[in-house]
């Protein structure tokens, strides 16, 4: 292959150097003795590479098609109000004269052509159909495919480039430069790679979505910095691991794939240090000594009253809200028992935490804040109520709420606006409104 211009070259390089080292490592057979799952994620990952650069291939393409039309459309419709120019002025002096002006039959068959002949060329990416849908905000239907060529050939003034929101940061950009996800909303290159980005910081962000619905990293590998689909991809195996082993030195500290643990010993694949699967300490030849430590934090989360997610075991405190835990490993369970949720006869409310929540909801009107004891108190018996009614919602019904508020989720405190469930009042930002919750 050729590298297109692009517009960061480095892009491509990066492309060319992750083949070169892929295509050598499926060229160590002898020795290897990998399993054949893990050979079919090197050709998957192989064909992911070369589409990446295919799709680049295209992209220039377009641009360069797009330059032409746009470079010889003004020039030929320049052309083209010169000779309508000179038919009028030909009429006026045929009409001064006495004679029958000629029809018009001409210019409309000039212009005709010209607009057949300057249509922009619709090179269009392929798309699922399940990543359209009519549930987008702010539009009542979906929108037809924009193109590259499309938003490229304008006239010289810059008019005609088609512009629409981007979810995650609320900038204006072309339609050719945004992407769409499968809730129909639409994230511009840079935002997107945000969302990839902190979905391998953290699990409560993992799998990245918006609306709820996973984004799918294999759909938009042409937007995804390639670095960053590796390290996402490495990502989906550690956060995919139910019972996750780490390098046991804390200066290492990585975690180590199932396909490096054998005999419960896992061998780091940075430092090449060994830890037991069991106890998460060096390797040893006894059996395991015990953790003082952890039993005696576990000791303190007993005293407190504190859970432990049994999925992947960490300490859960309940400030507030109802039982219902979802841990951020996704697994749900019952706060009072620690059974999967909707397995127990447990409560779903401590009439004292659904109080305090109600006190908090009511609080957010500072007219509420005013009101005399027994009003007051009716209006928090009310909320709790409603708020009992609603204690976790499957799909958030958001209202917008201006002013400034602190996130319930990530308590970052935004300074203009927040969003406010309907249903179950819970107060999100931006991005954990679309991309956590």
């Amino acid at each position: 292959m050729t590298a297109p211009c692009l517009e960061t070259e480095s892009h491509w390089l990066v492309l060319e150097l992750q083949l070169e080292e892929l295509q050598g490592l499926q060229g160590q057979r002898a020795d290897s003795g990998r399993s054949p799952d893990f050979e079919l994620a090197l050709a998957l990952y192989k064909q992911e590479i070369e589409s990446s650069m295919r799709s680049r291939l295209d992209e220039a393409l377009c641009r360069s098609i797009a330059e032409a039309v746009r470079r010889d459309g003004d020039a030929i419709s320049s052309f083209v109000r010169e000779e309508e120019q000179a038919q009028r002025d030909r009429n006026m002096a045929q009409t001064l004269s006495g004679a029958r002006p000629s029809t018009q039959i001409a210019i409309n068959e000039s212009r005709r052509s010209t607009r057949d002949h300057l249509s922009p060329i619709h090179l269009s990416k392929p798309q699922e159909s399940n990543n359209v849908s009519d549930e987008a905000e702010g539009r009542e239907g979906g929108s037809p495919p924009r193109t590259v060529a499309k938003d490229l050939a304008q006239d010289a003034d810059g008019k005609g480039i088609g512009l629409r929101d981007c979810t995650g940061c609320g900038g204006k950009h072309a339609t050719s430069k945004l992407s769409t996800v499968p809730c129909s909303h639409e994230y511009c290159r840079g935002c997107l790679n945000t969302v990839f980005n902190l979905a391998t910081l953290g699990e409560s962000l993992f799998p990245p979505r918006c609306c709820q619905k996973p984004i799918s990293v294999d759909t938009h590998l042409d937007v995804l910095e390639p670095n960053l689909v590796g390290t996402f991809k490495a990502k989906e195996i550690e956060f995919g691991t139910s019972d996750r082993t780490y390098c046991h030195h804390p200066e290492c500290s990585t975690f180590v794939p199932p396909q490096f643990i054998g005999d419960d010993i896992a061998t780091c694949v940075r430092c090449l240090r060994k830890t037991c699967v069991l106890c998460k300490e060096a390797t040893h030849d006894k059996e395991c000594p015990k953790d003082e430590a952890t039993q005696e934090v576990l000791e303190i989360a007993k005293r407190n009253g504190w859970q432990r997610c049994s999925s992947c075991h960490r300490l859960v405190e309940l400030r507030q809200g109802c039982n219902h835990i979802t841990c951020i490993c996704r697994a749900s369970f019952c706060y009072v028992c620690g059974k999967t949720w909707k397995t127990c006869s447990c409560p779903q409310w401590e009439e004292r935490n659904l109080y305090n929540r109600a006190e908090m909801v009511v609080n957010r009107d500072i007219d509420n804040q005013q009101l005399p004891g027994e009003m007051r108190a009716a209006v928090v018996r009310n909320a709790a109520q409603h708020i009992a009614a609603h204690p976790a919602c499957s799909r958030h019904q958001w209202r917008l709420s201006k002013g400034q508020h602190q996130c319930e989720e990530c308590d970052e405190t935004s300074a203009h606006y927040a969003f406010e469930c309907c249903r179950c009042h819970i107060l999100a930002c931006r991005r954990c409104r679309f991309n956590r919750l």
